[in-house]
């Protein structure tokens, strides 16, 4: 695979940067910056980018299917009916970015940090995140039925309507997530961080396995005492 390293891509379109850089098929990009350019509907699938910055390009439509991204930085990244099928995110920064309706199938976040992005109306099946952080996410009703969840930080998350059903959690918060119609029949919660629940909004809970612990706490959130 072609390595292209350390080069400033500002405001070119993507055809003109295939042309300027001879690109036959996919290639790593490594240490480059992207600016104000606007890949909609420009075909990156199986490209690599490691430790490359993205600021200010819009990806609306663009394929990035089985790509591998290591390392990015895309602040509000605006992916917008993006698709990333089977796509590989690790260690990459997309705080406030916008996947709204992207195609997602597949993917794989792993330690990255997603804060304050927004997945409504995304096409998530079988997406999976590790150790990253989704707090104040939008996740639009999205599926994590059956999976082992690892180190997901899902505080202050709109999480109304997700899936949870059958679902472990390890090292996960869910303190303070918006969970009305969030469902949690046989989920496993003994490892996530439950913050402090009130009463009216325990009942999403039925069907889930709390540890005694997390019990007493919620108990004493509501002002009971245990004796």
């Amino acid at each position: 695979m072609k390595i292209i390293r350390a080069c400033e891509f500002n405001g070119q379109s993507w055809p003109q940067i295939v042309q300027q850089q001879n690109i036959l098929g996919p290639v790593q990009f490594e240490d480059c910056r992207f600016s104000n350019i606007d890949l909609t509907k420009a075909d990156l699938s199986a490209h690599k980018l490691v430790n490359c910055e993205l600021e200010s390009v819009l990806m609306r439509e663009t394929m990035v299917d089985e790509a591998s991204w290591n390392g990015v930085r895309a602040m509000k990244l605006r992916a917008h009916g993006l698709s990333a099928l089977g796509a590989r995110f690790e260690k990459c920064n997309f705080s406030n970015s916008d996947w709204s309706g992207a195609r997602l199938t597949g993917a794989t976040y792993i330690g990255c940090k997603l804060t304050g992005s927004n997945f409504v109306g995304a096409s998530a099946l079988a997406i999976t995140f590790e150790d990253s952080i989704l707090a104040l996410c939008r996740l639009g009703k999205m599926t994590f039925k059956g999976q082992h969840l690892k180190g997901i930080d899902f505080s202050e998350a709109d999480l109304a309507g997700t899936n949870f059903q059958d679902a472990v959690f390890e090292r996960c918060s869910l303190r303070d997530a918006n969970l009305v119609d969030a469902k949690f029949k046989d989920a496993d919660l003994r490892g996530a961080d439950l913050g402090a629940l009130a009463l009216d909004k325990c009942s999403v809970l039925r069907g889930a396995t709390i540890s005694a612990q997390q019990a007493g706490f919620l108990l004493q959130t509501l002002g009971l005492r245990i004796g």
